[in-house]
């Protein structure tokens, strides 16, 4: 009789565990499923992101260290700025394609242009040249910089 109760509640443990690791497997298999299907309608947007991450990246390594010292004698060539900067509408064609119909989502892509037109214009007023003393060359480096965060966190 003993044998018979220690054997109906091991059997009643056994098919508890079995019954919640069925149910876990079965959770799972949807979750994956579900974040695949994501994955493959967002995967655009977030290439065209961590592009666009890169690019300015890219252009803060080439432009920003000469800020940082004395003025440059000569202009500023800005032949690999205007490739990038066609690289860069590319990616921002992507992510305003992307037909989300979520507002945050279009919170975002709308703050990231606004972030993007400003950066533009930081660049614009390093290759104008109006910034010559050593004040303004820190003010344009930190208003850059601070661009390029906002780009990331966006």
């Amino acid at each position: 009789m003993l044998r018979l109760r220690l054997f109906y509640g091991l059997l009643t443990i056994i098919l508890l565990l079995w019954s919640v690791g069925a149910a876990a497997l079965i959770l799972m298999r949807d979750s994956v499923a579900r974040s695949e299907s994501r994955l493959q309608t967002d995967y655009r947007t977030i290439n065209a992101a961590q592009t666009l991450r890169a690019l300015t990246s890219t252009l803060n390594t080439r432009y920003l260290p000469p800020l940082a010292g004395p003025p440059l004698e000569q202009p500023v060539d800005r032949k690999l700025y205007d490739e990038v900067k066609k690289e860069v509408e590319d990616m921002r064609k992507v992510i305003r394609q992307d037909t989300s119909s979520d507002e945050h989502w279009q919170g975002v892509v709308s703050r990231l242009e606004l972030v993007l037109s400003t950066y533009d214009e930081g660049y614009e007023t390093y290759f104008s040249g109006t910034a010559i003393s050593r004040g303004e060359r820190e003010k344009l480096l930190q208003f850059i910089s601070m661009q390029t965060q906002r780009i990331t966190d966006l």
